[in-house]
């Protein structure tokens, strides 16, 4: 029974990262931006429909972790000294976990997850929330597992963006039940916003990556070259952000530009800094703070 709960402990924590690469606080615009779009058009969010994507978001996170870990070590990728054994505890090497129980506490929580959304969405009359399912699956697994290998292929960016942007146009339609342009404008933001933490992450160990034999967007643009690309995402990023203030017509908000510029020009001089240890946890911080901003002109109107 004491083994037991040891090991649910340690899974957890593996799961969770320590709250690290990625931050799982990163999850709560995808919450809140349902939510207060739907309270700016004059309507109540479904609570259900709300808590259901809270929890299928915070389950795919956790199993995306597991099985990342697992594929990573079955691959080499993750061996004594290699970086994600340097800025977190990992469950292999410092929990002592088997990497099966990985693969195994993964697919536990997919299959989890289809139960819970098969159950509550038939239950509401709502399928079209049966769409994370799949969704959830393919990045979950597909991240790293065979035969998708997304991580390895350089895609790992791509998948993030594109990942975000259907799992947001679900939620917001769901639980406010319309989608219009300003919404766009906010899911675009952070399609570029969120994934410059996998990014940075991937820049912080490209030296490692590279001599892995791992094909990144890093290895293969080198580190100026991913530098450049890391400073473009954020410019258009926030670009996004900035026409999405202004869309909400009130002249009194354009001072949620002031902070929404200056976090673009902190995490841009962050990539200057030739200490990149900290990196990903301080983008990832930028990030959210970027989006937060916007949603914050949807509190305010």
């Amino acid at each position: 029974m004491r083994n037991g709960l040891n090991e649910g402990i340690k899974v957890a924590r593996a799961s969770s990262r320590g709250l690290m690469t990625p931050p799982l606080y990163l999850m709560i615009p995808f919450v809140l931006s349902g939510v207060l779009i739907s309270l700016r058009n004059g309507g109540a969010p479904n609570i259900v429909e709300t808590l259901l994507f809270s929890v299928s978001v915070i389950i795919i996170a956790a199993a995306t972790n597991l099985f990342d870990d697992f594929f990573d070590v079955r691959n080499g990728i993750d061996a004594p000294g290699a970086p994600n054994t340097k800025y977190r505890k990992h469950p292999v090497f410092d929990m002592s976990l088997k990497p099966e129980k990985l693969l195994e506490y993964g697919i536990l929580l997919i299959t989890a997850l289809a139960i819970i959304l098969i159950v509550i969405s038939v239950s509401i009359h709502n399928l079209l929330i049966l769409l994370i399912l799949p969704l959830g699956a393919l990045i979950s697994y597909g991240y790293t597992g065979d035969p998708f290998r997304l991580k390895y292929r350089g895609l790992g960016e791509a998948a993030v963006s594109i990942s975000f942007i259907a799992l947001s146009l679900i939620e917001i339609y769901s639980t406010s039940g319309t989608l219009g342009s300003g919404s766009v404008l906010l899911i675009l933001q952070g399609s570029l916003a969120f994934p410059t933490v996998i990014f940075s992450g991937n820049i912080r160990d490209y030296t490692w990556d590279r001599d892995s034999g791992i094909r990144t967007v890093a290895t293969v643009a080198g580190t100026a070259g991913s530098m450049l690309i890391l400073r473009l995402m954020w410019v258009i990023s926030t670009a996004f952000g900035v026409i999405f203030i202004i869309s909400l017509g009130r002249p009194l908000l354009l001072f949620l530009l002031i902070p929404l510029l200056l976090t673009m020009f902190i995490a841009i001089y962050l990539t200057a800094i030739k200490d990149l240890t900290r990196i990903e946890t301080v983008i990832g911080t930028c990030a959210f703070a970027s989006v937060m901003i916007s949603l914050i002109g949807l509190v305010l109107i």
